[in-house]
């Protein structure tokens, strides 16, 4: 965490900071925030404890994590991390380090270390820690526990905002914190901690929670964005994340969303470990991103040794590349330095022997003016240039479609999808949005992002951002019924379409046919997934008919479906398999019985047939 806020949590329900810690009453002393120049580390305040006694227990300041919830430890699991930290002191301070649990009194230390802390300069004090108990999470009524944040229902965020569901945000508390502090008389300065499981716990050597990586596979992801409003922020700027030390990062806020430590590169890293595609989003429409800043983004990502930029990398201690394709230059605005930076960058990347090997993003919908267009175009980089389309459900492909004929030899993209829901109701919308754009055979058109991966049970600020398709919370991480849309196609997905039909269902929804079918078969024409989506909120009995060009073989398919009769219906912590896929056998020389509000995916070999 950042101590870049004021440690009253009474104050702060956001969750930003830190709280005064004291393990016992005859402990004395204070904090203070400082935030003047001088005092400040990375560009960001930090605070000064000051333990003007010698009374038995530590004096520190306690981190609990997000909202001040707490956190949970693991009994006999090793924890890991580090602080920075300068004293004023001539002499050298001994900075005491705990993971403890607070639901005691008084608050019981479960690992402590002791490390030495000399005079001068921020220091980092590495450390490893391992409870020797087990810490533990419950639900709390909201508003029963003034030291903990549950925005969600105290209206902190935002009080007008609709949610799509209440039942998948719930409020806990945790009993695990992090201390750092003093034991003996002296002054320390903290300016940012940084804690994580050990290789237990995490994806790879990344400071990623392997339980969320793990989701991210099962959910069958290709590509993951981190981008939106936040990356229109300077704190964005990719310079600013480059890790030349590799001590505190710049926190980024948004609203009353805080990142912190988790930049570009991160995302580029995880990306790379879990074979998918990252897209990375920077700040850029203004200065200091002029033109060759971003060349020399491609060529600290991309250079060798023998480059400027490169040689940054991996004196930073990053041999390998940051392999990454596709970059949006902004978000949602103008970016009257797109062409100019497009140019530049290219220009880096010819000199690393990858030129058109890059794609660049628009951050608006419309894309560039006809000025702005004649210039890029004249870089001849075809699809190379994207226009991102930001809509809701249902509106990309009809964008594509209109932005195409003002635009033919761009690409289009639509990395974000903004549906303000992660209930039944979007679970329906994500299947129906998927469908078409499987059947507009658009080669232009170069990917969807469904927003969100991942959101935070108790801490969206309502509105559209209240659209994860998984959830998580301390303690356990898992899927919306729009997340099991993605993973069913993932198992099933086949890279070719062939046409199929639906018949005896009659009716239409608002976006197109209530009952809609799409058929994807293997190149060897062998194997066939048929995709059959039943929006209505009744059983519809449906009759499948495919092209000359393929058909089934058996009559006999096995498969899975996912349905619910509620379309507000979400999973919840109690029951996060509520709305799931099961399997199902059908029988498909009989008219299908698709339950209402339902998605079925069949796999199924075929017959002998002309190519398609």
């Amino acid at each position: 965490g950042d101590p870049t806020a004021t440690w009253d949590p009474t104050r702060n329900p956001d969750g930003v900071g830190w709280v005064v810690a004291m393990e016992s009453s005859d402990v004395a002393g204070a904090a203070k925030l400082m935030n003047g120049p001088p005092d400040q580390f990375n560009t960001h305040p930090s605070i000064s404890l000051q333990k003007t006694d010698s009374g038995s227990g530590a004096f520190g300041l306690a981190n609990r994590g997000l909202g001040h919830e707490g956190l949970m430890f693991q009994s006999g699991k090793l924890y890991e991390g580090y602080v920075i930290a300068r004293t004023s002191s001539s002499a050298t301070m001994t900075v005491t380090l705990e993971l403890q649990d607070r639901s005691t009194d008084p608050v019981k230390v479960l690992a402590s270390q002791d490390v030495q802390l000399p005079p001068g300069n921020w220091t980092k004090l590495a450390f490893s820690l391992t409870p020797s108990q087990d810490t533990s999470c419950v639900g709390i009524e909201p508003g029963s526990d003034p030291t903990v944040g549950c925005p969600i229902y105290n209206n902190t965020y935002s009080p007008t905002a609709g949610m799509s569901d209440l039942t998948a945000h719930i409020c806990v508390k945790c009993g695990g914190q992090f201390m750092a502090g003093l034991r003996a008389a002296g002054q320390v300065e903290i300016a940012f901690s940084f804690l994580q499981p050990g290789a237990w716990g995490r994806f790879g050597n990344l400071s990623v929670l392997a339980s969320g990586a793990a989701l991210l596979r099962d959910m069958g992801i290709t590509a993951v964005r981190q981008g939106g409003s936040f990356a229109a922020s300077a704190d964005y700027f990719w310079k600013k994340w480059v890790p030349l030390l590799d001590e505190g990062m710049p926190s980024v806020r948004w609203g009353h969303d805080v990142e912190t430590g988790w930049g570009p590169f991160h995302l580029i890293d995880l990306c790379n470990a879990l074979g998918i595609e990252p897209i990375v989003t920077t700040f850029a429409a203004n200065q200091p991103a002029g033109p060759e800043d971003m060349a020399d983004f491609v060529e600290y990502c991309y250079g060798t040794e023998e480059t400027e930029w490169g040689k940054k990398r991996i004196d930073g201690g990053h041999v390998e590349p940051y392999k990454w394709r596709f970059i949006e230059l902004g978000n949602e605005q103008y970016n009257a330095q797109y062409v100019d930076q497009v140019t530049a960058m290219e220009e880096r990347a010819a000199k690393l022997g990858l030129a058109k090997f890059f794609y660049y993003m628009f951050p608006s919908n419309a894309g560039v003016n006809a000025t702005d267009q004649e210039r890029a175009d004249a870089l001849s980089l075809g699809d190379h240039l994207l226009i991102d389309i930001h809509d809701g459900p249902f509106g990309a492909v009809g964008i594509t479609r209109s932005n195409l004929k003002k635009f033919p030899t761009w690409g289009m993209i639509n990395a974000e999808t903004n549906c303000g829901d992660h209930t039944v109701h979007r679970m329906l919308e994500e299947a129906a949005d998927l469908i078409s754009f499987f059947d507009a055979g658009i080669s232009q058109l170069h990917g969807r992002a469904g927003s969100f991966c991942f959101e935070r049970s108790g801490y969206q600020e309502g509105g559209l951002n209240d659209q994860g398709i998984s959830f998580f919370l301390p303690n356990m991480t898992w899927l919306q019924p729009p997340g099991h849309i993605h993973a069913m196609v993932a198992n099933a997905w086949q890279p070719n379409a062939a046409s199929a039909q639906v018949t005896g269902c009659g009716a239409w929804c608002s976006v197109g046919p209530c009952v809609t079918a799409h058929v994807q078969v293997s190149d060897d024409q062998a194997n066939a997934s048929l995709y059959i989506l039943n929006m209505t909120p009744t059983e519809v009995n449906a009759t499948l008919s495919f092209s000359e060009q393929w058909q089934l073989g058996p009559s006999e398919l096995y498969g899975f479906q996912i349905a619910s009769p509620n379309l507000q219906e979400a999973n919840t912590p109690g029951n996060p398999m509520a709305v799931s896929p099961y399997q199902v056998t059908v029988d498909v020389s009989q008219p299908l019985q698709l339950p209402a509000q339902s998605f079925t995916i069949l796999t199924a070999p075929g017959k002998e047939r002309a190519p398609i």
